[in-house]
């Protein structure tokens, strides 16, 4: 599945090159797919910033299992309830936590920490 998951960004990634200014149909239901959100969850959970948690307070942890290099249980009924949401047009990401971060220069930079 990740193979055509792959393929299929390709060729989109190659439709919008070829016509900059047009507009790219029916990648809703594309984006509705559990496998292409399970994909998804893969890659975000493998970041750098999954340890450090969004306003909900959730970590990598309960939707990863490091041992058996996997999702957890818990990630697939996330991905289910996020794909019913999008269906249903019902869907509204969490807000983003702000928090700021020290600079070289003694100032202080907003930072953004969006939920897993």
């Amino acid at each position: 599945m990740v193979v055509e998951i792959t393929q299929k960004q390709k060729d989109l990634a190659l439709k919008a090159t070829h016509n900059p200014d047009g507009r790219i149909g029916g990648l809703y239901p594309i984006i509705c797919q559990e496998e292409w959100m399970a994909q998804a969850m893969w890659k975000i959970i493998h970041n750098k910033g999954a340890e450090t948690a969004g306003i909900d307070g959730i970590i990598r942890t309960l939707y990863y299992d490091a041992k058996a290099n996997s999702l957890r249980e818990s990630a697939r009924d996330k991905i289910k309830e996020i794909c019913r949401s999008l269906e249903r047009w019902e869907y509204k990401p969490q807000p983003v936590r702000r928090t700021y971060v020290p600079k070289a220069n003694g100032k202080m930079r907003p930072i953004g920490i969006p939920t897993l």
